[in-house]
Order: C-alpha cells, then structure tokens, then sequence
C-alpha cells in the first residue's frame, strides 16, 4: 500500500471541492431546464385534451366535468 503524504491529501481534497462544485452547477444549471420541459409536458396535455373535447363536440355533452 501506498502512504498518502500530507500534499497528496490537499491535492485529493482540492479535486473533491472542485468536483462537488462542478456537480453542484450542473445540478443548479439542469433544475430549470427540467421545470420548463415539465411545465410544457403540462401546457401540452391540457391542449390536447381542450382540441380532442372540441374536435369530438363533448363539450356540451360533459360540461359539468370540464
């Protein structure tokens, strides 16, 4: 086994910040990203179901439920 030395444990601390910064950007770069695809997978759906209702004439048959 290799002894760690004092500068190997700063150097592997360092890469450790490093790399828990990186990922904590990506996290903080990919949480909108992911909201606003989530947001318009909603939009889409309530589209969608307002042109099948009306393309099928349901509104006025089901109007209580819409």
């Amino acid at each position: 086994m290799k002894a760690i030395f004092g500068d190997e444990v700063k150097k592997q601390n360092i890469f450790y910040q490093i790399d828990g910064r990186v990922k904590l950007i990506s996290a903080i770069t990919y949480i909108p990203i992911l909201t606003t695809i989530g947001i318009l997978a909603q939009n889409f759906e309530c589209f969608a179901r307002e042109l099948l209702i009306n393309s099928l004439g349901l509104r006025e048959k089901f109007s209580l439920f819409f």
